[in-house]
């Protein structure tokens, strides 16, 4: 088993909470897993970027808590990085393998086209869909709660206003060719409801990669 899963979804929209979710779920069922966060891809570029030409980091009272990206094209360096360190943990774990690879983007139809070929097609997408007002209310409870990894209201309402992805379902299934049917995951009710929902896709997935092979 080497089970590859996308999380995908606006900042706010739970793809942290359910990676790590499922690292736990992994750990109890003896997988290898691993969670790829293209956050934390991002700000070590930040970090980097001193002269602030692709990134504009984000001081409150003082201190560093994020920051809003200047330069989108450093959004698709980052998922070419994110493609590697998923196949390096898989080759590593070819029988008992999870990556998981964690990104929000404007537009994914763009974005997935990134990837190489033949890098979706095993994949299981899972969309977490939450409105923009509750999506800016959780970054900002996010950031009362641990003081970083705050996206400005202004990126969430104008890069993420709209991401277009429910009605890309059904091109993006035929364009890259999936073996799985993208997932949706509605996120806009209580954390012990979405737990449960987590818990239902994770063993979809488990479910659907032990029928693929047994039909090798």
């Amino acid at each position: 088993m080497a089970l590859k899963v996308l999380l995908l979804g606006r900042p706010g929209s739970g793809k942290t909470t359910a990676a790590q979710y499922f690292l736990q779920r992994a750990a109890t069922a003896g997988l290898q897993a691993t969670h790829v966060d293209d956050y934390d891809l991002l700000a070590e570029k930040c970090r980097t970027d001193t002269g602030q030409r692709r990134f504009r980091p984000l001081i409150v009272n003082g201190r560093y808590c994020g920051f809003d990206v200047l330069d989108f094209s450093v959004m698709d360096e980052v998922l070419v990085e994110a493609e590697n360190l998923v196949e390096r943990h898989l080759a590593r774990y070819p029988e008992k393998g999870l990556a998981m690879l964690e990104f929000a983007r404007d537009d994914y139809l763009r974005a997935l086209h990134l990837f190489s070929s033949g890098f979706l097609r095993d994949a299981r997408l899972l969309y977490f869909r939450i409105d923009v007002e509750t999506a800016i209310r959780r970054v900002h409870q996010r950031y009362c709660q641990t003081g970083c990894q705050l996206v400005s209201e202004q990126i969430l309402r104008g890069y993420y206003r709209d991401d277009g992805f429910v009605n890309q379902i059904s091109l993006i299934e035929k364009i890259f060719s999936l073996n799985q049917a993208i997932e949706i995951c509605d996120n806009n009710e209580t954390l012990p409801l979405f737990l449960q929902r987590l818990d239902y896709f994770f063993e979809l997935f488990l479910q659907q990669e032990a029928r693929t092979e047994l039909a090798c």
